[in-house]
């Protein structure tokens, strides 16, 4: 799933630009702007295997601290809409955030607090027509006041009813419950690609128990567990801070940002493949992190039904400062 990952530095010059409209990139070159390419929310190289386009632009007045945050589909219509705190892939959202379909039409409207989602959350069908209304706030969880089918029919209302939810293309119902007082209540029915159903218990939001149903009917305790590094993520950055050997880590302005996003699979056996590395094109630092890493293993597999999995994708977010390749690079991220 995870592709090679480059990112792509352009200085553009952004015309014709209004929401919910086409973006055009030209040569002209005007102000410096971040341009990503995302496939499977990874960076890619070209926009030809690109699922979206990815623009961040320098703040404007009257919001002077914010960088402008576009997505865009390869066809250039506009994908969302968002300020940020940061100027990197990594964003830090502040207030709203708006999504929109191909067509046009409104997918959701959110809002952030220093990067974290916070409030209300109107979810849109494809036709235009609204979908859900939830909530999240920090300490509180989330609630859940309103749902409608797609012809606007009510399920939920001012949080007590029956809550649907599809999958992205509304077609499959993914999972569906009954809410009471904003809150997730009773048995919760969901469809697994592995079984037939999965059921999980409800009291006032609360997860009680959740329980999986094979093709034969027969039960079982459902507990999956991710693939993890066997001494745990922070004596994985110890170990790679203190193996990776590379003559350009002395250089700071080699990595340009100061961090790298590695993507990796991990076996049932626990064994790790296909290695990817955003940041550096570098062949020989990628061959090195690559080594290192793949002294880690074996990792613990991801377990579902009490039996071994392979896992994919599994992603580390390296600071290379912190890690302690040298210690100049936080001046350059």
């Amino acid at each position: 799933m995870p592709k090679p990952l480059i990112i792509i530095l352009f200085n553009v010059f952004l015309s014709g630009f209004a929401y919910a409209q086409t973006l055009h990139i030209t040569h002209d070159i005007k102000a410096e702007t971040l341009v990503y390419y995302i496939k499977d929310s990874a960076l890619v190289e070209t926009k030809d295997s690109a699922d979206f386009i990815y623009v961040i632009s320098p703040p404007e007045a009257p919001d002077t601290n914010l960088f402008l945050i576009r997505s865009f589909f390869p066809s250039g219509k506009i994908r969302s809409v968002a300020k940020s705190f940061t100027n990197s892939f990594k964003v830090k959202y502040q207030g709203p955030y708006l999504e929109y379909y191909e067509n046009g039409h409104k997918k959701a409207i959110e809002n952030y607090t220093l990067g974290h989602l916070d409030g209300d959350i109107y979810d849109f069908y494809p036709n235009g027509k609204p979908y859900t209304i939830k909530s999240y706030y920090k300490n509180k969880g989330f609630s859940f006041k309103e749902c409608r089918d797609s012809t606007g029919k009510i399920l939920v209302e001012n949080g007590n009813g029956h809550f649907i939810k599809f999958d992205e293309s509304f077609k499959n119902v993914l999972l569906e419950g009954d809410i009471k007082n904003e809150k997730e209540t009773g048995e919760w029915v969901g469809i697994d690609e592995d079984s037939i159903k999965t059921v999980y218990t409800y009291k006032n939001g609360k997860l009680l128990s959740s329980v999986y149903y094979d093709y034969s009917g027969r039960k079982y305790d459902y507990s999956p567990k991710i693939p993890m590094y066997k001494n745990g993520l922070t004596e994985l950055y110890k170990y790679l801070g203190k193996h990776i050997k590379y003559s350009k880590l002395n250089n700071p302005k080699f990595f340009g940002y100061g961090r790298i996003l590695v993507f990796l699979d991990v076996k049932a056996d626990g064994s790790l493949a296909n290695i990817k590395i955003n940041a550096t094109t570098d062949t020989t630092f990628n061959a090195e992190i690559i080594r290192v890493l793949n002294e880690t293993s074996p990792w613990i597999p991801a377990h579902k039904k009490d039996k071994a999995i392979s896992f994919s994708p599994v992603i580390l977010d390296i600071n290379l400062s912190r890690i302690g390749l040298h210690k100049d690079m936080s001046s350059y991220y």
